[in-house]
């Protein structure tokens, strides 16, 4: 066995150690003496990130074991190689604790496969570097949407669900994909279940936080880690190329996103529903949704998902709440020509997806030839919407529901919607002629709460314009009218 104590002294320090590795795995278990938020990070001798463990915030395990066909979730499957391995020690705060910290490092290097089978982290879906991951493998032929959910926790950060429970509940749900969205950290595998799952994690700091879907490492962190300013817009820069870049919960106090840095040309999407059996969330939900209009009114282009960002076990309500917060509450739906990773974040950039709790829409848009997202010259005439109510939700899904299209920030026409009269139909067509013209569709409860966002058809003459996100959400925050759902 190797042990090291290493003095934290720094933000970011490194140490190199040599191991011999001729066993089937190694195990690497870090201790903490003090209080600080430590990221352990371990590079192998060809300068791959191998895995990570991190102390004083949230469960995530202090112990990494890996061999060639087993390993923990926070570390890369992989045969053990002899030689230097560089280990990263990074406080994840912007200034020293004031008291002094150490961590104790011991390494086994002749561990067995039966420790490595019993590790309670074991679980498989990715194993190997992320870009060994195949984004383009399409898993299903067909052409439609497809109904997932791109916000959720387990006990690899604050979740109360194990990867295992969270992949049964995902098996249960039917969902056709799913982000499992870690707090700073992505984890390199999870069980296989019906679900797609997409490589994911959640950004999160003081001044906002945000969902990375779609990377091709599991390194997340290097681009920032090292420096403590701005490290918002430096995860956003490292990941803006390959993947998709989402704002969450952007009014949902005390996690709001303040950034006054990250351009509206790096954000792909914004979460317009999340966790809508939270306490704060359904005024949350209205300001996000009153603020996409007040974008599009002014001239951007944002598009609209949701979350569940589900933390609890299906048996544990909110105070107050009528039902749990679960996976899949609200559900995003993609529309995509065969499902893979690659299609879903496509369809995402593009805009082509809805929100919606308790119903399934069918969008019959200019006789199906065109979706969410898409832009349009000339007058729109057929704009007809079917709600399909699920039926694991009766008892928690209102009867009635009230549908509204929207034209260029205003509401021209409301419907009643029940099961009985599940259909709204468009009654005057709308010219997209024009740069700044656009319609979307909506539907909220009889207290006006937000139950289905569908992103707008739009002019294709639309200019494209770039500001501060965090710039606009001030002045939109300033205008009276945009607090008007």
């Amino acid at each position: 066995m190797i042990e090291f104590r290493q003095p934290i002294t720094a933000l970011y320090e490194t140490k190199w150690i040599e191991i011999k590795a001729p066993g089937v795995g190694i195990t690497i278990e870090s201790i903490l003496e003090g209080d600080c938020h430590l990221y352990v990070r371990v590079y192998n001798p060809e300068g791959i990130f191998i895995g990570e463990s991190v102390h004083g915030h949230y469960g995530y395990p202090a112990v990494m074991q890996f061999g060639k066909e087993m390993s923990t979730l926070n570390a890369m499957m992989h045969a053990p190689l002899s030689g230097t391995y560089k280990f990263e020690f990074v406080v994840f705060q912007t200034q020293m604790p004031e008291h002094a910290c150490f961590c104790t490092v011991r390494i086994e290097t002749d561990v067995e496969r039966r420790l490595l089978e019993a590790s309670l982290y074991t679980e498989k879906v990715w194993f190997g570097p992320l870009s060994t991951l195949d984004q383009s493998e399409v898993v299903n032929l067909e052409a439609r949407y497809y109904r997932g959910d791109l916000h959720g926790h387990t006990t690899l950060s604050d979740g109360k669900m194990t990867p295992s429970e969270a992949m049964q509940v995902l098996n249960e749900s039917k969902l056709d994909f799913m982000a499992l969205t870690e707090h700073n950290r992505m984890p390199f595998g999870h069980r296989q279940g019906q679900a797609l799952m997409i490589p994911a994690f959640e950004l999160t700091l003081p001044n906002g936080h945000i969902n990375i879907w779609g990377m091709d490492s599991a390194d997340v962190l290097s681009a920032l880690l090292k420096a403590p300013e701005n490290r918002l817009a430096k995860g956003v820069d490292a990941f803006k190329e390959k993947a998709i870049i989402s704002v969450n919960h952007p009014f949902m106090v005390p996690w709001a996103y303040e950034d006054k840095e990250i351009s509206m040309e790096a954000v792909n999407t914004l979460e317009v529903i999340c966790d809508p059996t939270y306490r704060d969330s359904p005024e949350a939900n209205r300001k996000a949704v009153a603020f996409m209009d007040w974008v599009w009114e002014k001239g951007y282009t944002l598009f609209g998902v949701g979350g569940s960002d589900a933390h609890n076990p299906t048996w544990e309500h909110y105070e107050n709440a009528s039902s749990p917060s679960v996976y899949g509450d609200p559900s995003t739906y993609v529309y995509c020509e065969g499902l893979s990773i690659e299609h879903l974040k496509r369809g995402l950039r593009l805009g082509k997806c809805y929100v919606a709790r308790w119903v399934s829409l069918d969008l019959k848009i200019m006789a199906y030839t065109i979706q969410p997202g898409t832009t349009y010259d000339g007058t729109l005439d057929d704009y007809q919407v079917t709600l399909t109510w699920f039926d694991s939700d009766e008892g928690h899904a209102p009867e009635r529901f009230e549908g509204r299209f929207f034209y260029n920030g205003r509401c021209i026409q409301i419907g009643v919607l029940t099961r009985e009269n599940p259909i709204m139909i468009l009654e005057r067509p709308v010219s997209l002629r024009t740069a700044e013209s656009w319609i979307r569709f909506g539907i909220y409860d009889m207290n006006g709460d937000v139950v289905a966002y569908v992103n707008p058809v739009y002019s294709a003459d639309r200019k494209k314009q770039s500001d501060v996100l965090g710039t606009l959400m001030e002045a939109f925050s300033r205008d009276d009218k945009g607090h008007t759902v």
